[in-house]
């Protein structure tokens, strides 16, 4: 990354430091600092002069010359920073809004997908040779359905406390992303059917960094309330629809 003349040293070092105190993560300060270094060469002066309309112009410059909505986001979530924390001109900021990034539709799994799926904890990254009982024991419990994988993430700022209080937000992790889907599920605008799922916890990413996050296999469908048939899901999707704020706001909130 070629750092824009327009982004002083000493407004670099500021923004470090302020990133520092708050024990950002490492691709986090990079996203950052990329995303000021943009505004810099967008703007040809320096930040500190910039002004609301300016910013307003970087936002649309942006998505009329085709950057992702990922790439919009990251962008504006690093000049929120720059504006509010380092330059503490929020004022600035408050008119900018990110964009909306189309979700991607839920990974349907076979049932041959499902157990290939669940070998990969055999790989000498995931699990040690224990998991292999482990796996031919779940194996058995597969249904003849169709199975999706759901993935639920611990935050970067949770995922932080969770270093130094394993067990505990571990199993606040797990019992949140169990509570949520069994919401979904029992939801009649949903599924209205009790689910079962499987979880994996895994605490590390591929690159070898603290990441604790949740795989779940979940099967297409579930014991309707009177426990006498079985509701399947919608051909392609676990849910019609995709669940509402609330509830993301229960599977951050569970703690029991």
């Amino acid at each position: 990354m070629n750092i824009s003349p327009y982004f002083s040293a000493s407004l670099r070092q500021r923004v470090n430091e302020d990133m520092t105190m708050r024990r950002l993560a490492v691709k986090t300060q990079i996203s950052y600092i990329r995303g000021i270094n943009k505004l810099c060469e967008h703007l040809k002066h320096p930040v500190e002069t910039t002004t609301q309309e300016e910013l307003r112009g970087f936002q649309l410059f942006m998505v009329n010359h085709g950057a992702s909505g990922i790439t919009v986001n990251a962008t504006l979530t690093a000049l929120k920073f720059l504006f509010q924390i380092t330059l503490d001109k929020p004022e600035l900021i408050a008119r900018i809004c990110q964009v909306t990034v189309a979700r991607k539709l839920p990974v349907v799994l076979s049932l041959e997908e499902a157990k290939r799926f669940m070998s990969c904890a055999t790989h000498p990254k995931c699990q040690a040779s224990a998991a292999k009982r482990w796996l031919a024991a779940r194996q058995t419990e597969l249904l003849p359905v169709d199975y999706y994988h759901a993935v639920f993430i611990l935050p970067q700022p949770i995922s932080e406390l969770a270093y130094y209080n394993k067990s505990v937000m571990y199993g606040l992790l797990l019992k949140a992303a169990a509570k949520t889907l069994l919401t979904i599920g029992t939801d009649t605008k949903h599924l209205g059917a009790r689910l079962g799922v499987t979880f994996v916890l895994h605490t590390w990413g591929s690159a070898m960094i603290h990441h604790p996050h949740v795989h779940g296999i979940i099967p297409g469908g579930g014991l309707c309330q009177a426990s006498v048939c079985w509701a399947t899901s919608g051909i392609g999707l676990f849910i019609s629809l995709y669940p509402s704020s609330r509830y993301r706001e229960l599977s951050i909130g569970c703690s029991g």
